[in-house]
């Protein structure tokens, strides 16, 4: 049988002159003399760089967006508090046993924080991340959205505009931002798992991914369960269907994926000595973390989804509408609906109106974006995504979730690389405390061994950071002393150690009586920093046994 274009070339007189000549002709001309023409070639190549154009935009626009984030000063406590645990992880320390954080992360955040060392490659490994992230969403939505070029971009100028500037804290290395990017790929394998019937592949490494993103924070869970319940449960028609559904082998591969890497690294720290059983009291010691914020009590508390109980009633209102109207609703609708439900529940799950915890809602809320601008919807549809939509501003009102200047906030940086503002001025238009800080961690770090330890009394873990020294005591900041009632075993460890130098903070309103005995008894004052600065300034004070390098 003869091909297409064997009817249009003679291959019986292609002599190597001749294709020597047409290979000559096509470079100039973009045609072969024989009538095939390398415009195929040079088309096929555009088609390929019209693929990935799209994708280099992207990242090019989130590396813009996250520069200044490579500028800033160590000023976040969250962020310093996994750099000071990351420390004493490189260090040799155990995590959750010789330092640690309450209530505890999973291991992964503390890990990147070992890795990176300081603020700076913190920053930058998060801009990698993201790179990746917005990538993977990329491919998430053009798999939901086939052929909806515009919805496309409009969802992802939304991800990228909540996820890449401060809007919702998305420019600080926190663990909510770190683990979408494993979730939103672990979507994506299940969306293609599903449409290419015996992948079972797809089911085994989107299980792995939705672990590793439980091994970033907990409230991952809520995500797991939304992809359980969209695509096992909510996309069959029919209840003998929904039943069916838990005999089909690939939810078990993907159940048994999930729990692979979070039973590895409950191996992990048993070998070091930290009991399961450790790691689920500090997990769920945040349980009074949850109850303690805005206690209402009495019918005002359910109306305004006060109380967990309430959110988890309004979260099983949302799952039984979804169930009702299933057959109403295509599959997008259901898979976005049910993970932008659950997403906002495991952001609310604590009831603390920090901004960072949205960032959880947002790849499904992008995905809401999409399918109102690139479908036209149905009227359940409609409902559906609008009521949904209703709910979550009345609970972002309701809590009230506070929003970065973003304006501001790249405005001040521009005034910092123009030269209008010096170094000085622009860490302390983040946080007045850092002039101080600064300060107090050079002087720190330029009298004191690497290997000596230090001891701050406030809330301060930058200085640990900066000036690389790790503290005494297992614990970081004054709070969690105080909310572990450890006050009496860190009285005991300071007077075992006794560290070269111990800072009292003038602005820590925490007593700590035993501190003040040990200080008064062993330790003389040195210095008192004069910087310029709207904070008190901090004691510091060396140990009698010691003297000044």
């Amino acid at each position: 049988m003869t091909s297409k274009i064997g009817k249009k070339i003679n291959f019986r007189g292609l002599t190597p002159m001749v294709f020597a000549r047409a290979l000559a002709r096509s470079l100039f001309c973009l045609e072969f003399t024989s009538g095939l023409t390398t415009r195929v070639f040079f088309q096929a190549r555009i088609h390929w760089w019209q693929k990935i154009e799209s994708l280099i935009l992207l990242v090019a626009v989130v590396i813009w967006l996250r520069l200044p984030t490579l500028f800033e000063p160590a000023w976040y406590g969250d962020e310093n508090i996994y750099l000071t645990i990351g420390q004493g992880i490189r260090k040799g320390l155990v995590l959750y046993k010789d330092i640690t954080d309450f209530p505890n992360k999973p291991p992964l955040i503390y890990l990147l924080a070992a890795a990176a060392k300081n603020v700076f490659w913190f920053r930058l490994l998060l801009m990698v991340w993201q790179v990746v992230g917005v990538i993977w969403w990329f491919l998430l939505v053009r798999e939901l959205l086939p052929k909806r070029w515009w919805a496309w971009w409009v969802s992802t100028l939304i991800f990228v505009g909540l996820t890449a500037t401060p809007v919702w804290e998305g420019t600080i290395a926190n663990a909510e931002i770190f683990m979408m990017m494993p979730v939103m790929a672990g979507m994506w394998l299940l969306v293609r798992g599903f449409r290419k019937k015996g992948a079972w592949v797809h089911f085994l490494g989107a299980g792995v991914l939705f672990g590793l993103g439980f091994l970033f924070k907990i409230p991952v869970v809520a995500e797991i369960v939304a992809a359980v319940v969209a695509f096992w449960i909510l996309r069959k028609e029919k209840v003998a269907g929904m039943v069916r559904a838990f005999t089909d082998m690939r939810l078990y591969i993907f159940g048994a994926a999930v729990l692979l890497p979070i039973a590895l690294m409950l191996l992990f720290h048993w070998s070091q000595g930290v009991a399961p059983q450790e790691l689920l009291f500090n997990a769920t010691g945040s349980t009074g973390y949850v109850s303690v914020w805005q206690r209402q009590e009495g019918l005002a508390a359910w109306l305004t989804l006060a109380t967990l109980p309430a959110r988890a009633v309004a979260l099983s209102g949302v799952l039984l509408v979804l169930l009702l109207l299933r057959k109403r609703l295509r599959f997008a609708v259901i898979l976005t609906v049910t993970w932008f439900s659950l997403a906002m529940f495991g952001a609310l799950v604590s009831g603390r109106p920090y901004p960072h915890y949205l960032l959880q809602v947002v790849p499904a809320f992008s995905l809401l974006a999409a399918l109102m601008v690139g479908w036209r919807m149905r009227l359940a549809e409609w409902l559906v995504v609008l009521g949904i939509l209703l709910l979550f501003v009345s609970a972002h009102n309701r809590f009230g979730f506070g929003h970065g200047n973003v304006v501001g906030y790249y405005h001040n940086f521009w005034r910092y690389i123009s030269g209008q503002v010096d170094q000085g001025t622009f860490y302390n238009s983040f946080d007045g405390r850092m002039g101080r800080n600064y300060a107090v961690a050079k002087y720190l770090r330029e009298r004191t061994r690497p290997d000596e330890r230090i001891y701050v009394w406030g809330t301060e873990p930058d200085i640990y950071v900066l000036a690389d020294r790790l503290p005494v005591g297992r614990l970081t900041t004054s709070f969690h002393v105080e909310d572990l009632n450890e006050y009496e075993r860190l009285a005991e460890e300071l007077s075992m150690v006794l560290p070269k130098y111990v800072v009292l903070m003038e602005n820590e309103p925490r007593p700590f009586p035993q501190l003040d005995r040990l200080v008064q008894a062993r330790y003389m004052p040195v210095e008192e920093l004069s910087q310029h600065t709207s904070f008190a300034l901090p004691v510091i004070l060396r140990s009698e046994m010691t003297k000044d390098l």
